[in-house]
């Protein structure tokens, strides 16, 4: 069963769902090319990124821009708790090369 989850912020109601194995590897991979926001992107920092909502959640970013910042956050909670392993594997690959990087210096 696919794990999904919907919330209603004033008219807005946004679903969002577990990404498959498939769009992970794509997207690690740079196969697709989802909907970036910059916007979104420096309000969530150190959160899920606007690419990652835009293939997880069922509306455009431009309507996430509706959201207020804790709005936002809530949704982009929600997917990462909807995709654990996708998180997990951003946070290895993040310290990876926070550690690459510290052993360049």
């Amino acid at each position: 069963m696919d794990r999904v989850m919907s919330k209603t912020f004033g008219k807005i109601e946004v679903t969002m769902r577990e990404m498959t194995v498939q769009e992970v590897i794509d997207l690690l991979e740079g196969r697709l090319q989802p909907e970036l926001d910059t916007g979104i992107d420096t309000i969530l920092t150190g959160n899920i990124a606007s690419e990652v909502l835009s293939i997880c959640t069922d509306v455009k970013l431009s309507e996430l821009r509706k959201l207020t910042p804790t709005q936002l956050k809530e949704v982009a909670d929600s997917v990462a708790e909807l995709n654990p392993f996708f998180v997990r594997l951003l946070e290895n690959l993040t310290a990876g090369q926070a550690q690459g990087n510290s052993e360049q210096a």
